[in-house]
């Protein structure tokens, strides 16, 4: 069985879609592996409302940007983010360990996160 364009195109913004609940990105300084049961961030520093979340369904993308101020980041070395549905706890939706970690104690922190889904037959 093969499923058609259209099913294809329905899985996928249904997969995207599942995104709309998430409303905050947060920052933190864990190391430890990512994987599927984790639920937090390792060492959560500063979670923040998103500035922008932006979906294009055309391209299957879901965009996230937060800003953390000076003090906030302040001295830290940035090495995780996430995505949650909350400004506390919640559920955390990916997170991902930055390639370089960022430590910075003068600069403003901005964070896009993306999200790419793609349905195919393979």
């Amino acid at each position: 069985m093969v499923v058609v364009q259209v099913g294809l195109d329905a899985a996928e913004a249904f997969a995207l879609n599942h995104f709309d609940g998430f409303t905050h990105i947060g920052i933190g300084t864990g190391t430890g592996a990512d994987g599927p049961s984790r639920t937090t961030l390792e060492t959560e520093v500063a979670r923040n409302a998103f500035d922008s979340s932006v979906k294009n369904a055309g391209a299957g993308t879901y965009d996230f940007t937060g800003v953390f101020t000076i003090s906030q980041a302040d001295g830290q070395t940035i090495t995780e983010v996430a995505i949650f549905d909350a400004a506390s706890s919640g559920t955390m939706a990916l997170r991902k360990l930055l390639p370089v970690s960022v430590s910075k104690s003068s600069i403003q922190l901005e964070i896009t996160v993306r999200v790419t889904v793609t349905a195919s037959n393979n």
